[in-house]
């Protein structure tokens, strides 16, 4: 073989090896698979049910219809309610620094138009990608399950709500735990509700066996509660009850939204007006959030009630804005609507700090704090009681949530905050863990109705590493010959800017998410949070390495330090000329690959992680690397291009 034909066969291997990593390496590195999609229909968010009267009778005893059929868009409206897109990139339910820990599996057995099998709910496109379709009988499923057995096996469906903590957990620490807990329970309301419009039973599965179900079903993530869905008969709307006005007040307020209105437009307020709240507002809100439906009538209804101890307790801090309301702390009786002054005077700036100095504890009409009871937890023997009174909290909030938006209040859910100093201000014991401030004003109409721009940390965060992402490759690219020559006696000061963007830009990124823990921990000092800052940049406790996000924190804090020691040898190196011109540039090559191979593990580690569809993604930033490697080798290019001209002619 002449030497010709062997470069053009070497080039031909190049880019034969180029493309299969294209393609390998989410197959076999990710274990990616091209997966079957189902497109859902559109979400109904108008609906005809109002709020109140759903919120009325949730949950309701009805006969069950086993042998009915779901539809695809009962199917649908039920997810759409858990996790669906609501407005931009945002959800049906609040999500700790929107983080969204949850992911959506269901197994079907009797819906029209979809084959058996177990499906993940995707949010962003509102379909359904199948999982495993292979058949997963219900007897399968009732052996690893405890309790509500009986549930399985009548259910057209059977959904499985899973979570990957560390979504939350590494902006916000152990602490994020709570967190997703709590936003279980939220789904739990909304998914509810959503049942009475779609004629749908609910039971709740807390006791399992997780390992089996995660053989059986192939779900990766932990499985958090299990929701088998049989069809019923229609609930039984009997409006509002008649001695709702002796409970509540006579002032006229009009239920103006439906069930899916109200989830459509549920959004945490912080911005209020100052007109003040009346006490009739602030009964009806808790009324139908809270208070047992056996005030309706004889028949007993029930909000969805995981717990069988009523472990859950609300205050109500007054401020001098609302003179509706002597100031003080109250604590409210769930049942009878009464509000016992416990504490007189305006604590809400005690509040306010103990809040983490969030304006909008300041800035609200009123505050509602929760507590649940770990005592009363505890009488319960179960490993997971907390966790149950964590979905009951939940569940509740978002019931707030959805009837503050019907009566035109804002309300935003505060999950940090000092645990000790909140119960020093109502003089409560240790047993009681608060878990919720509830700042609750007169919506802004402005920022109530229309879609808010806002720059939050974890925006500012990925700014940042997008600058780090640029930095770095612009870092690499003015280190190759090419660009050397053009630039010339000016390549090092311009390397070392953008080295120094790097460093700057990273540490931005990092930091700010950082920051976010010290929110969590309830007792830290400012000397306990720098070393919690520096020990995160060092990698303490990073190990071991069971995650792919791990993997991608691991890679970026070498590409952190690495780039921190090329800016420090090519001072002290070129400074000071410690080796020959040929080593200098081994060296500096050779810290140069070992970025670009990091960034780019980094980089899709990430992208797995944050569930992102990353073809594109990876596609350019090998594009990049290879034109970087073309750069770098420009010069054995152009030479072997003008040999082959040479041969030719």
């Amino acid at each position: 073989m002449n030497t010709k034909n062997k470069k053009k066969w070497v080039l031909i291997g190049f880019f034969l090896i180029f493309g299969s990593l294209i393609i390998s390496i989410p197959i076999v590195l990710f274990n990616q698979r091209f997966i079957q999609k189902v497109t859902l229909p559109q979400p109904d968010n108008q609906g005809e049910i109002m709020l109140e009267e759903a919120l009325a009778i949730v949950n309701q005893s009805r006969e069950l219809l086993p042998e009915k059929e779901m539809t695809l868009q009962e199917v649908g409206q039920l997810l759409w309610s858990m996790q669906g897109i609501t407005h931009g990139r945002y959800r049906t339910v609040p999500s700790a620094g929107a983080t969204y820990p949850l992911e959506v599996y269901v197994v079907t057995y009797s819906v029209t138009n979809l084959p058996q099998g177990l499906y993940h709910y995707l949010p962003k496109s509102h379909e359904l990608e199948i999982i495993n379709d292979k058949m997963i009988t219900r007897e399968e499923i009732t052996e690893q399950c405890y309790s509500n057995q009986i549930a399985i096996e009548t259910a057209q469906i059977i959904i499985f709500i899973t979570a990957i903590p560390e979504r939350t957990t590494r902006i916000y620490g152990d602490r994020g735990i709570r967190y997703v807990n709590l936003e279980i329970g939220h789904v739990l309301g909304n998914v509810h509700l959503q049942a009475v419009t779609t004629n749908s039973h609910i039971d709740l599965i807390t006791q399992y066996n997780d390992s089996g179900l995660q053989q059986i079903t192939e779900i990766k993530e932990d499985i958090e509660i299990i929701l088998p869905i049989t069809c019923c008969s229609s609930y039984q709307l009997k409006g509002l009850p008649n001695n709702l006005t002796e409970i509540i007040g006579t002032e006229d307020i009009t239920n103006r939204l439906t069930v899916e209105e109200a989830i459509y437009l549920r959004k945490s307020i912080r911005s209020y007006q100052s007109n003040e709240i009346s006490l009739q507002k602030i009964k009806r809100l808790i009324f139908f959030a809270f208070t047992n439906k056996r005030l309706f009538d004889s028949e007993s209804y029930s909000n969805p009630k995981i717990l069988p101890v009523n472990a859950l307790s609300l205050f109500l801090f007054s401020s001098e804005q609302n003179s509706n309301l002597s100031t003080g702390i109250y604590q409210i009786d769930k049942q009878s609507l009464n509000f016992t002054l416990i504490k007189s005077g305006d604590y809400t700036q005690s509040l306010y700090e103990a809040g983490l100095s969030q304006a909008w504890i300041q800035t609200a009409q009123s505050n509602i704090v929760s507590f649940l009871n770990e005592t009363k937890l505890a009488t319960l023997k179960q490993n997971n009681s907390l966790q149950m009174g964590l979905f009951q909290t939940g569940i509740i909030a978002q019931y707030l949530y959805l009837e503050s938006r019907n009566l035109d209040l804002g309300m935003v859910v505060v999950g940090a905050f000092y645990d000790n100093a909140v119960r020093s201000i109502i003089n409560l014991d240790n047993s009681q863990m608060p878990n919720y401030i509830i700042p609750l004003g007169i919506a802004e109409l402005s920022s109530t109705d229309q879609q808010l721009i806002f720059m939050n940390k974890i925006q500012i965060s990925k700014i940042f590493g997008y600058l780090t992402l640029g930095f770095l490759y612009l870092t690499c690219f003015i280190s190759t010959p090419l660009l050397k020559t053009k630039i010339k006696s000016h390549w090092l000061k311009i390397h070392h800017i953008f080295s120094t963007g790097f460093s700057i830009a990273f540490i931005l990124s990092h930091v700010l998410l950082l920051v976010n823990i010290l929110s969590s921990l309830e007792s830290t000092s400012f000397f306990d949070g720098l070393k919690t800052i520096v020990l995160e940049l060092v990698g303490y406790n990073i190990y071991p390495i069971d995650s792919v996000y791990k993997l991608g924190l691991l890679t970026s804090l070498i590409a952190f330090w690495l780039i921190i020691a090329m800016n420090i040898n090519s001072y002290i190196i070129y400074r000071f000329k410690l080796f020959s011109s040929k080593t200098r540039r081994i060296i500096h090559q050779t810290q140069t690959v070992i970025l670009l191979l990091l960034i780019f593990i980094h980089v899709y580690g990430n992208c797995l992680t944050q569930k992102v569809h990353f073809w594109s993604f990876m596609v350019v930033n090998l594009i990049i690397i290879a034109a970087f490697f073309g750069c770098y080798f420009y010069q054995e290019i152009k030479n072997w291009y003008h040999n082959d001209k040479q041969i030719s002619s």
